[in-house]
């Protein structure tokens, strides 16, 4: 999302798992290499500009990567961004969308709740029209979420009752399709069948041999392929000890600070706790 509603977001958990593989006094600067290579704009810290880019342009990053073929769904409460949520596709269950509500959509609804009425006093309060003005605009920016998101809602309820399951034989574009609206339309998913190459192997071991590949230059930032997934279990939210050491002995310096694209990429990959 974009702003800081969760301490367990996608943000955080990057910059939490940044000191899995790299030493915990590197992460400032691994921060700002990270932050360096998403255009920042003027003014913003290196987790504002990160989070900018997780909210704004991962998603579109990760669709022409995956050639609008995606293995991060993006549920999204539509145009305001009130809620978003990517989900991996090989940890979706009946469940997730009943997590996805209980443990996020409904805290954030009273969350909007009390911002709203916390600026609504701040207004009356403001001692300057150009304040009074600054904060009426935020006020009503989180009206717009707080209407959008209570429609999400209903939605989402809708088709967590169904407890949807998903047979990946039957390919993105139809397993996309049992979402409605639930789903950003941004996407526009190609119908094709996902190749189960790697079925015969454990997630953990398939999510590594594919996320260690070479990738282009101008594709590595998908490596944000983080902690955005906000609906995996608290017990592997920590990557897999041995294949993300493997990777960050290829992509970091002995300094420990990264030094190239790729191991940004490693980074964020792993970051996603498969």
């Amino acid at each position: 999302m974009d702003m800081d509603w969760f301490p367990t977001d996608a943000t955080h958990r990057f910059v939490e798992f940044l000191k899995v593989p790299w030493p915990r006094e590197s992460l400032e600067e691994n921060l700002k290499f990270v932050a360096e290579s998403l255009s920042p704009k003027r003014g913003e810290t290196t987790i504002e500009t990160i989070r900018r880019y997780l909210s704004t342009g991962f998603f579109k990053d990760h669709l022409k990567m995956y050639k609008r073929r995606p293995i991060y769904w993006l549920f999204s409460s539509g145009k305001n961004k009130a809620f978003e949520c990517l989900v991996y596709l090989h940890r979706y269950n009946e469940a997730t969308l009943s997590r996805m509500r209980g443990s996020y959509v409904t805290p954030l609804q009273g969350k909007l709740n009390a911002r709203i009425e916390y600026l609504r006093n701040e207004v009356d309060r403001a001692g300057t029209s150009s304040a009074r003005k600054k904060l009426a605009q935020g006020l009503e920016l989180l009206r717009k979420k707080q209407a959008e998101l209570s429609r999400f809602d209903e939605e989402l309820r809708h088709y967590a009752d169904q407890e949807i399951t998903l047979d990946l034989d039957d390919g993105v574009k139809v397993n996309y399709g049992k979402f409605g609206n639930l789903l950003d339309p941004q996407s526009e998913i190609r119908s094709v069948t996902l190749l189960r190459k790697y079925s015969h192997v454990p997630m953990n071991s398939a999510a590594a041999m594919i996320r260690c590949a070479p990738v282009t230059p101008g594709a590595y930032m998908t490596m944000m392929n983080t902690a955005v997934i906000t609906m995996q279990s608290a017990s592997s939210t920590a990557p897999p000890r041995d294949t993300s050491s493997a990777c960050a002995e290829t992509t970091h310096s002995r300094s420990g600070v990264m030094r190239s694209r790729r191991g940004a990429y490693a980074a964020m990959v792993f970051g996603t706790a498969i």
